[in-house]
């Protein structure tokens, strides 16, 4: 039932899926240049659907108008460790500081879905972008499991954990069968936005 849903959707000129690849290669591409190049990067951002909402737009600008912004983005992708928890924790925390968050301050989740936009971008092989219960959702659809994939941890651990269940996912036979091994994680991350109630 999932696939054929998919199959119906891969029609459309463009998807969830079609938009995350499209988008995230051509912010890789800005993310692996040296030096950054920020204007591009603030200018092609908006180009991920997950990235065009009003309040992105002003948190971005925001966070794009700091002086700091280049240095924590460069702290967040500099290192091709396998383990970045304490440089996306530290990345999330500084980027409410300089204003990415909402009016109250007082939400980290668009901070949260920002590094993990930029880590999808920079290592598509290991992290998703994330929300949280668009992650629990598809979980909850594809194990038929009521156990929550992501809570109770940092907001490191999360995308971690979300990355990690994306690349089962993919690996998986019956997902490579339909669609393909290229971009599996970031086709997984298409999943979790079209299922975004945990339905078909």
């Amino acid at each position: 039932e999932l696939v054929s849903y998919l199959r119906e959707e891969e029609d459309s000129e463009e998807n969830e899926i079609t938009n995350r690849i499209n988008a995230l290669s051509e912010i890789q591409s800005i993310l692996l240049a040296k030096p950054l190049d920020l204007t591009k990067l603030k200018k092609t951002l908006p180009k991920l659907w997950i990235f065009v909402s009003q309040s992105d737009g002003s948190r971005q600008s925001t966070f794009f108008n700091s002086d700091h912004a280049a240095q924590l983005i460069e702290d967040l992708l500099n290192d091709d460790t396998q383990d970045h928890t304490d440089q996306i924790d530290r990345f999330i925390t500084d980027a409410i500081a300089v204003g990415y968050t909402d009016r109250n301050q007082s939400d980290s989740s668009g901070a949260v879905q920002f590094a993990s936009g930029l880590l999808s971008a920079r290592w598509p092989e290991r992290y998703v972008d994330y929300r949280g219960s668009r992650w629990n959702n598809l979980y909850a659809l594809i194990t038929k499991s009521d156990k929550k994939l992501c809570t109770g941890f940092s907001h490191a651990l999360k995308i971690n954990r979300a990355g990690q269940f994306a690349s089962a996912l993919a690996k998986t036979p019956t997902f490579a069968r339909y669609f393909g091994s290229e971009h599996g994680l970031w086709k997984v991350a298409g999943l979790a936005w079209y299922f975004r109630d945990g339905e078909l």
